[in-house]
């Protein structure tokens, strides 16, 4: 019975190991695109979560203000 299913095992595996490998190179890929993108496109720079967030709550902040 082991001799029938190790090609499928092995093939499984294999297949695991080829998708984890095309899953890291997509990766790597989209942060190249990206970092090409805001090269190219300078005025649009690269928030990151943290900049997301102070910009949301300078936003906040600023609406408060207005309405007190």
């Amino acid at each position: 019975m082991q001799e029938l299913l190790e090609p499928t095992i092995r093939r499984s595996r294999e297949d695991r190991e080829m998708h984890d490998i095309l899953l890291k190179k997509y990766d790597e890929m989209s942060k190249r695109i990206e970092d090409l993108e805001v090269a190219i496109q300078k005025s649009k720079k690269r928030d990151t979560v943290f900049d997301q967030i102070f910009t949301r709550l300078n936003d906040l902040v600023h609406n408060f203000k207005q309405n007190e």
